[in-house]
């Protein structure tokens, strides 16, 4: 059993008791910008053995709040042994004293294996916590940790680990108005 979700679980309760954005119009305790995200990563980061490590790449488009501190998250991502695939969830995305952020997230989505480690199934799910630092300019610069499984829909059900550094770029500055 993973303990993504006790981890998950315990890091929002801390989130809901630790005083939030100061200086935030929105009057949300989250910022309301959309952002496009870049990352970089390792994918099945804790398997033993070598053969099924990859390097990870990810780019995300990531909402406005539709409800409090949840916005819509649409990904793709891709390995350097040639697997891949695109994902859409909804994150719980918390600012923090104006500069800190916590972003836990849930996503489903489906996924080609290429060259790299049977997933054993088409559909994935992935569950990932974020934390890092906000810019005053909105760009941000966070760590993650998640996980990709298929809930064992498939014949196996293997998941994978995966570390990620992200640098997320205010949507308005990438995306024609």
């Amino acid at each position: 059993m993973s303990v993504l979700p006790i981890v998950i679980a315990a890091a929002v309760g801390v989130a809901f008791s630790v005083p939030m954005s100061d200086s935030n119009t929105s009057g949300l305790p989250t910022d309301p910008t959309p952002t496009i995200a870049f990352g970089a990563g390792m994918f099945d980061m804790l398997d033993n053995t070598e053969q099924n490590k990859a390097a990870d790449f990810r780019a995300e488009w990531r909402g406005a709040p539709f409800y409090y501190v949840f916005k819509p998250t649409v990904g793709f991502e891709a390995t350097s042994d040639g697997g891949g695939g695109v994902f859409l969830g909804v994150e719980a995305d918390w600012l923090i004293h104006d500069h800190w952020v916590f972003t836990p997230s849930f996503s489903v989505g489906a996924w080609g294996d290429g060259g790299g480690k049977e997933m054993g199934s088409v559909l994935e799910f992935r569950s990932q916590i974020e934390a890092g630092y906000r810019f005053d300019n909105g760009w941000r610069l966070t760590a993650a940790y998640g996980h990709i499984s298929n809930a064992e829909i498939g014949d196996t059900n293997p998941g994978a680990e995966i570390g990620t550094i992200y640098l997320h770029i205010p949507a308005e500055k990438i995306l024609p108005r």
